[in-house]
């Protein structure tokens, strides 16, 4: 079993659902997790650049990739359980 994301038009994650491992991904649906775009305060786009030299820029690079992994483990595991949650609600309904 796998787990698709399922999202909107503009990106945003609408829905996940379980799937089979041979499950042929339909229009707007991702097994990966988009990457989350980082703003400074003004909204404006944050770029990183890994192999800048300056240290300041780097350390920035690297909490944004960090807030961005544990986003996504997040949302992965929020996933997680709210198909577990709908599979004990339709055993407890039977």
């Amino acid at each position: 079993m796998k787990i698709v994301h399922v999202m909107t038009e503009s990106g945003a994650i609408k829905a996940d659902k379980e799937v089979a491992d041979d499950y042929q991904l339909q229009a707007n649906e991702s097994f990966t997790l988009p990457a989350i775009p980082a703003y400074t305060l003004d909204y404006q786009p944050i770029k990183l650049d890994i192999n800048a030299a300056d240290p300041e820029q780097m350390m920035l690079s690297q909490l944004v990739l960090q807030q961005a992994q544990f986003q996504a483990s997040q949302q992965k595991l929020n996933s997680q359980l709210a198909l577990q949650l709908a599979q004990l609600t339709v055993k407890g309904a039977k």
